[in-house]
């Protein structure tokens, strides 16, 4: 790797918009939907992250990802999900690497569990961070827990998650990894589209504010767009459905670092799902 790669690499880790020991799982539409997710018709990386709603009693779902950082496969990230549904009960399991073990590189994993009454649900989940710098030093882990609670109308979800409870640390003399508060809201209007936002609190950082917004183009395709705070980013991206399988494209622009892009191919197994609802 070039003295110009690994300069950018310490770069990116100075001004990511995420901590550079971060646990907070990544979604396929995350970068151009301005880091909000859908959550009335959740995929899996979704279900992950956040478990809400938005998959159907012994429906089966998965998530393949890959993640290029500013035009720089040294930033390269890529993640597999899961989620199943078993009555009121839903089980997803993530596992996302990023960088290369070269130099740099997170995994992550995080399982979760969801219990769902009626237009309630409740979550849980426990995440694992390893860290590895190359060879020439020992790696670093550590663990902790979470807890989510969303709620549903016909035209609005809501979710609330926390992270990070534990306060773990990579290390006995690192700083602790603070707790993370998070809110996620969506809003369906009447007709083909819908708004989503997040507000994401933590210590010792400033808030960030996520916006976006999906458009139904057809019953095989939709757009989306949106925008993230601190740092500004802007994105966007497009879907399409084939049957009950989704191929979806997103890029995000950095004022300064310039281009994201993310490709995920998602898949529904287990239940009859109904084009109009698959879209969304």
């Amino acid at each position: 790797m070039t003295g110009k790669s690994i300069l950018f690499v310490v770069l990116f880790l100075l001004v990511s918009v995420e901590n550079p020991a971060a646990f907070e799982f990544a979604t396929g539409r995350g970068a151009g939907l301005g880091q909000t997710v859908i959550l009335s018709q959740s995929s899996a990386s979704t279900l992950v992250l956040v478990p809400t709603g938005g998959i159907a009693p012994g429906e089966v779902k998965l998530e393949l990802s890959a993640n290029r950082r500013f035009a720089m496969k040294d930033l390269d990230q890529v993640f597999v999900a899961f989620a199943y549904r078993y009555r009121c009960f839903t089980t997803s399991i993530g596992l996302a690497q990023f960088g290369h073990s070269d130099l740099y590189a997170e995994r992550t994993a995080r399982l979760g569990v969801a219990w769902h009454l009626n237009s309630l649900t409740v979550g849980a989940a426990l995440s694992a961070l390893l860290i590895s710098f190359g060879d020439r030093y020992d790696r670093l882990s550590a663990a902790t827990f979470g807890g989510d609670i969303s709620y549903r109308t016909s035209r609005i979800v809501g979710a609330v998650s926390v992270d990070n409870l534990s306060s773990p640390r990579l290390d006995k003399n690192s700083p602790a990894v603070n707790p993370k508060y998070s809110v996620y809201v969506e809003v369906r209007e009447v007709g083909s589209f819908l708004v989503t936002g997040r507000v994401k609190l933590e210590k010792t950082e400033r808030p960030q504010f996520g916006l976006g917004q999906k458009i139904d183009a057809s019953e095989h395709g939709a757009l989306f767009w949106g925008l993230s705070t601190a740092p500004l980013e802007y994105g966007g991206g497009a879907e399409v459905v084939v049957n009950n399988s989704r191929i979806c494209y997103a890029a995000s622009y950095h004022p300064t670092l310039g281009l994201t892009h993310s490709v995920s191919l998602s898949f529904s197994f287990g239940v009859a799902v109904s084009k109009k609802e698959e879209r969304r």
